[in-house]
């Protein structure tokens, strides 16, 4: 099963606004679809989403965006501008791993880690990371250890430990995409949000079934395909024609009724709507 993962971010109402801030911002992308509902970009080969779903959620640093640009120039260019009106939580800086770092939350509240390091492949140039903050720190590495065996065609390419076996930092692929893993202090406490979640397309009932089963467990159920796992992160397990079904503004009513009382989506039951 190579079902897709996509990062989604909760946006009060402005979700085009804020994907064009971001090509504005990286240069390399485009628009796939833009909906009163939602908006589909793509970045550097990365497909990303934005949900225009009103106030109740916002983005936080618990799942930022790792974006790797060759230059120092292009680093600073995204940083200045992703940076106005927005949050500077780590200022531009040389690093030991990278010669230019920062980490930045943008007026819509995504957080972005920038550095200046390899572009050479591109599921290395923008990248999901899961930071594990608070009471959370520690359990990186069981995330990691969790997710690489539901999903299928996994591997991890890197991983640095720290010295009290926390790990610093991991990359992982996933269905084909890669993910980053990490512990942060247990000082900072950022809980997974609804703010920032994991979309994952399944083609079949048997995906869906199979990636809902394997994810909620020692979680929660919520609604419309929406579930919180072991670890708090929050996942999206929907079919793969989902957009498809909605792209028609009569028959996405009838979707949408359909859908709201569920809790694990039936695919049958959307295609009939």
């Amino acid at each position: 099963m190579r079902a897709p993962i996509t990062p989604c971010f909760w946006f009060e109402s402005d979700s085009v606004g804020a994907a064009a801030l971001y090509l504005q911002a990286f240069g390399g992308g485009r628009i796939i679809e833009a909906t009163p509902m939602s908006t589909v970009w793509e970045l550097y080969g990365r497909r990303l989403m934005g949900i225009n779903g009103g106030p109740r959620y916002r983005p936080n640093g618990a799942l930022s965006l790792f974006v790797q640009r060759s230059t120092e120039a292009e680093v600073r260019s995204a940083f200045e501008l992703l940076a106005r009106d927005g949050t500077v939580h780590m200022p531009l800086s040389v690093k030991d791993w990278s010669p230019l770092y920062g980490w930045v939350e943008d007026r819509y509240g995504v957080h972005w880690q920038i550095a200046q390091g390899r572009v050479d492949a591109a599921d290395f140039t923008v990248m999901p990371a899961l930071t594990f903050f608070g009471a959370r720190a520690g359990r990186a590495r069981e995330a990691l250890e969790l997710y690489t065996g539901i999903f299928s065609s996994s591997s991890v390419d890197e991983r640095h430990i720290g010295e009290d076996g926390r790990l610093m930092f991991a990359v992982a692929h996933l269905a084909g995409q890669t993910l980053a893993f990490m512990d942060g202090p247990e000082s900072q406490e950022i809980p997974f949000s609804e703010g920032a979640s994991l979309s994952v397309a399944c083609e079949t009932q048997e995906e869906i079934d199979y990636f809902w089963d394997a994810l909620v467990k020692g979680g929660q159920e919520s609604r419309c395909g929406w579930l919180v796992d072991a670890f708090g992160v929050s996942w999206q397990i929907v079919p793969a024609i989902l957009g498809e079904l909605m792209s028609n503004p009569e028959r996405a009513q009838r979707v949408v009724a359909a859908f709201l009382p569920m809790n694990k989506l039936d695919l049958e039951t959307l295609l009939n709507a």
